[in-house]
């Protein structure tokens, strides 16, 4: 009886996403060459924190964008040099906690591109997703 009124309270006031793991699903997936070194993370959410904070403890260095400036000391001026093949565009609105899971539910959005290659490597995206499901998803496609 206690499970049956905690769900249904669940249900009541929004707080669940029962059914999110089918919206962590990649609307499109390409298998990239080898696992990069460094990228850049463009975004903004606590997706984009989490996406960051997964790579960096993988031992991948995350760049802020993929270009950088240098400085040329005999012009004293300034060109631009690429530091990374692929960006990874993540944004989401947070809505509240999923059900069992705990971590955020969001809308969202996270996508790769090879700038190199000039393609869309990875895309996935939805509303009503969990942080961690999502996060797990990108991290099994981006080190398989």
């Amino acid at each position: 009886m206690k499970l049956f009124t905690l769900l249904l309270l669940a249900l009541l006031t929004g707080c669940t996403s029962l059914g999110h793991e089918g919206r962590a699903q990649p609307q499109f997936e390409r298998s990239i060459k080898e696992v990069p070194r460094s990228v850049a993370v463009v975004g903004s959410g606590e997706l984009a924190i989490a996406v960051e904070l997964m790579l960096v403890s993988e031992g991948v260095r995350v760049y802020p964008s993929p270009i950088q400036a240098v400085k040329e000391e005999s012009s004293n001026s300034f060109t631009q040099k690429t530091v990374v093949r692929y960006v990874v565009h993540v944004s989401s609105t947070d809505f509240d906690v999923c059900l069992p899971e705990g971590s955020r539910q969001m809308h969202f959005s996270l996508s790769v591109v090879d700038i190199v290659e000039n393609q869309r490597v990875f895309s996935m995206n939805g509303d009503y997703g969990c942080k961690d499901t999502i996060t797990k998803r990108f991290q099994r496609w981006f080190f398989s």
